[in-house]
C-alpha cells in the first residue's frame, strides 16, 4: 500500500516536499529553473515548441511509479526534456539499473550533469539533442515527462518510441506530469494504466503502457 491511499493530498504534498529537502541535502543537489532560457531552446528545437525549464514536482514521480508493473532495479529510466536533473538525480536514488537524460538546453545539462555526479556509484548519461531527432535506446522501459514539449516534437517521440518497441519488443511505461498532449498517447495506441486528478482542478500526472 503506498502513501496516496492513506493521506490526502495536502499531506502527501507536505510529505514529499520533506522528503525531496532531505535529499537535497544529503546528496548537495542544485536544480535551478531555467526559465529565461526559453527562447533560445525554442530556436534550437526543430519544432520551435519547447516549454520553460522548470523542475518538476517530486509527488508524481514516487507515487506514479507505485502504478507501473515494473521492477525498477531491472529497469532502464529515461526522462525527456530533463532540465537541471532533478527526476534524473531521484531516479538513481530510487535504483534504476540506468538512468538517461534528453535534454537540448546546453547550461541545464551542466546543472544535471553536476548533480548526477554527486550520486556514487549510479549509472547515468546524457544526450543533448533535439528529443524529436534522439532514437530511443533499445533498453528503455520507463519513460517520464514533465509537459517539456507541445504536440509536434511529442507525436515526433511517440513515433521514436513505438520504432524502439518493433526494434525490441517490451512493455513500454510512460510517467507525464501536467499531461496536456495525452490525448496523441490515446490516438497512438498507448493504454492508460491510471492517473490522478489534483483537488478540483485538472489531471496532476498519468501513468501509460504500450505493448
Amino acid at each position: 500500500m503506498h502513501l496516496s491511499t492513506l493521506l490526502p493530498y495536502a499531506l502527501l504534498n507536505r510529505y514529499y516536499d520533506y522528503y525531496e529537502r532531505y535529499l537535497r541535502r544529503r546528496y548537495k543537489l542544485y536544480y535551478p529553473r531555467l526559465d529565461a532560457r526559453l527562447m533560445t531552446t525554442k530556436l534550437e528545437a526543430s519544432n520551435a515548441d519547447a516549454h520553460a525549464n522548470v523542475p518538476s514536482d517530486s509527488l508524481p514521480f514516487f507515487e506514479g511509479l507505485h502504478h507501473l508493473p515494473i521492477k525498477v532495479n531491472e529497469s532502464v529510466f529515461l526522462d525527456y526534456g530533463c532540465g537541471s536533473g532533478k527526476i534524473i538525480a531521484f531516479a538513481a536514488i530510487k535504483g534504476f539499473k540506468k538512468v538517461i537524460g534528453i535534454e537540448l538546453d546546453q547550461e541545464a545539462l551542466e546543472y544535471a550533469k553536476a548533480n548526477a555526479e554527486r550520486i556514487k556509484g549510479a549509472a547515468i548519461s546524457f544526450i543533448n539533442a533535439d528529443a524529436a531527432l534522439v532514437a530511443v535506446p533499445d533498453d528503455v522501459e520507463v519513460i517520464y515527462f514533465f509537459n517539456p514539449f507541445g504536440s509536434s516534437t511529442m507525436r515526433a517521440v511517440l513515433q521514436q518510441l513505438k520504432a524502439s518497441y518493433l526494434r525490441s519488443p517490451r512493455p513500454l511505461f510512460v510517467l507525464y506530469q501536467n499531461p496536456v498532449e495525452d490525448a496523441l498517447f490515446y490516438e497512438m495506441s498507448f493504454k492508460l494504466i491510471h492517473q490522478e486528478q489534483l483537488p478540483n482542478g485538472p489531471i496532476y500526472y498519468s501513468c501509460w503502457k504500450y505493448d
